[in-house]
């Protein structure tokens, strides 16, 4: 895997609210195991309990298991990134009938 792909597949493995981006300048693919446990327990997560949004568990963060298991640290700074931003939609129109041809066998 290489870490640029690391990095985009990174906010939703550690729940974080931001992108991540790869500026280790580190090119090809490498093998690797990680291993961590979620923090967070909400909506969307199997076998979540919707009135419990955080683990009561205490133990080392998704943060903490990458720069030990990984040797990577997340240093947040401030820059622009391009989104998608969805400003309208509408259903889609009745679909026409293509071949609308008839044919009658006797």
């Amino acid at each position: 895997m290489s870490l640029g792909l690391l990095a985009s597949t990174m906010a939703q493995m550690g729940n974080f609210n931001w992108p991540v981006l790869d500026q280790t300048g580190l090119s090809g693919t490498f093998d690797f195991t990680f291993e961590w446990t979620p923090q967070f327990n909400g909506p969307g997560t199997p076998g979540a309990n919707p009135s419990q949004k955080f683990l009561t568990e205490s133990g080392p963060t998704f943060l903490d298991d990458l720069q030990q298991q990984l040797g990577l640290k997340l240093e947040p700074q401030v820059g622009t990134t391009e989104v998608l931003v969805f400003d309208h939609a509408e259903l889609p129109a009745e679909p026409q009938a293509q071949n609308s041809h008839t044919a009658t066998f006797q």
